[in-house]
């Protein structure tokens, strides 16, 4: 593999348009791509690996899933570290710029010192600075637009080859337990395979087509996107797709109102919006029984209390990264009893999952990166010279945002929610920059007018 590609300059070389992956680079990096969105490990590779390990785990490391994962990961890895290393004058650029990024998994390696299980925080900290380096990467890498190609391509790629799986090899493509038979693809639980269908089916609503190909292309993969989610049968994906779309439209309907007259309209929203959560509230048991769970959220909220427990014996460090669930020793053999579930591995939460990782010290830094990150969002999102890219970015936010009461999708190894996450982060903080300067002149001619 050459280094041409990895290094060449992200303002120079590959066309402007959305769909061209001629360049080798895309080619190249849909490898680790693809093995980040099935979380380190593909469910075609073994059918006894489907379902058999919990949904928001790393697994590439792991006995029940043999040699061939350990080889890929290395293989990904590998790549993942020319990337880096050809392109670190950028990095360090970046990351000088965006230093609060590196500041979780710095945590994740520190925690090695308290861990109730010293090695395996050890490799997988070290497997989440990479995680982090290589959104990082991406972002300085290539222009919005190419970065988005590029997670188009590999949604491209993972949504034919779940498709063609759930047909061909039922046996791994399809969860057939409990009588239920949803589709997972070459995923590994219906749950992933919801959520990363719908952030692989983001980039099409944010980019112009101007060929009736195109325009062909973005009907048939929406379509497809959609028709597999539902077939997932993944309640949860169902709502966050439902809540990510609105956001969307939301955003691009407050845009085409003044600055004057949006307040207004915001403050108008604010009531209906917390009537309709107060009504879900009470409603609740009887919405949680039409979307086919229990009012318990299929035990998430026992889960929930019982790590809160666990969490609170620990609070301010924690147990360790990825130190917690590891072989359910000790405290987390404790919380899933407590749970009533022996086969726990997650809180159900990214909150608490961080909590019980890394402690309230890590919770503040995910706090404050978060807020950094709405506020980027809120100077860019509602100009009317805003491109579509940061309609992207916002929405990858809004998922995120939904991963509080949702299951653990921050600093996991392997895995594209941290990665999507920071690319996010960093797009807008750049998007931010950009409109920072025209802010200023606007503001001086403002002042002006007034003397005047």
């Amino acid at each position: 593999m050459t280094t041409r590609a990895l290094i060449e300059s992200p303002y120079a070389g590959p066309s402007e348009s959305i769909f061209d992956w001629n360049p080798a680079i895309y080619w190249i990096l849909l490898i680790p791509m693809l093995f980040f969105a099935s979380n380190g490990g593909w469910s075609f590779m073994g059918a006894s690996t489907n379902n058999g390990i919990s949904g928001y785990q790393a697994i590439a490391e792991t006995e029940s899933t043999g040699g061939a994962h350990t080889y890929i990961s290395l293989g990904c890895y590998l790549i993942v570290l020319c990337a880096l290393f050809v392109n670190q004058k950028r990095l360090f650029r970046a990351c000088t710029q965006n230093w609060l990024i590196l500041a979780l998994p710095l945590l994740a390696i520190f925690s090695t010192v308290w861990s109730q299980f010293p090695k395996t925080t050890i490799l997988y900290s070290a497997y989440m600075l990479l995680d982090t380096l290589f959104a990082v990467y991406l972002v300085s890498r290539f222009r919005p637009e190419q970065q988005m190609s590029l997670f188009l391509l590999t949604g491209a790629f993972a949504l034919v080859i779940s498709i063609a799986e759930a047909i061909v090899y039922p046996a791994g493509g399809i969860d057939a337990k409990e009588g239920a038979h949803a589709w997972e693809g070459m995923y590994n639980h219906k749950n992933i395979a919801a959520m990363l269908t719908l952030l692989f089916m983001l980039p099409v609503f944010c980019v112009p087509m101007k060929t009736a190909a195109q325009r062909a292309f973005r009907v048939v993969y929406i379509v497809l996107s959609l028709g597999f989610i539902v077939l997932t049968t993944a309640r949860t994906g169902w709502l966050q797709t439902g809540i990510v779309l609105l956001a969307m439209v939301g955003i691009r309907m407050l845009r085409k109102f003044s600055n004057r007259d949006r307040p207004t309209l915001i403050f108008a929203i604010i009531p209906i919006v917390l009537g309709c959560i107060i009504g879900a509230t009470v409603a609740y048991p009887y919405l949680a029984v039409l979307m086919g769970k229990d009012p318990t959220l299929t035990g998430r909220t026992i889960i929930w209390k019982a790590c809160i427990q666990s969490a609170l014996k620990r609070p301010l460090l924690g147990y360790g990264f990825f130190a917690f669930w590891f072989e359910l020793h000790g405290e987390a053999a404790n919380t899933a009893l407590a749970a009533g579930d022996v086969n726990l591995g997650n809180a159900e939460n990214g909150v608490l999952q961080l909590w019980l990782e890394v402690g309230l010290v890590g919770v503040a830094i995910l706090a404050a990166m978060m807020l950094k990150t709405c506020r980027n969002a809120l100077r860019v999102a509602f100009r009317k010279d805003t491109p579509g890219y940061v309609d992207w970015y916002i929405a990858l936010l809004v998922f995120t945002i939904l991963s509080v009461v949702d299951g653990a999708k921050f600093l996991i190894p392997h895995a594209l929610y941290w990665m999507m996450y920071l690319v996010a982060d960093l797009g807008l903080a750049a998007a931010a920059r950009q409109t920072a300067p025209d802010m200023v002149a606007h503001e001086a001619d403002r002042k002006e007018l007034s003397a005047a």
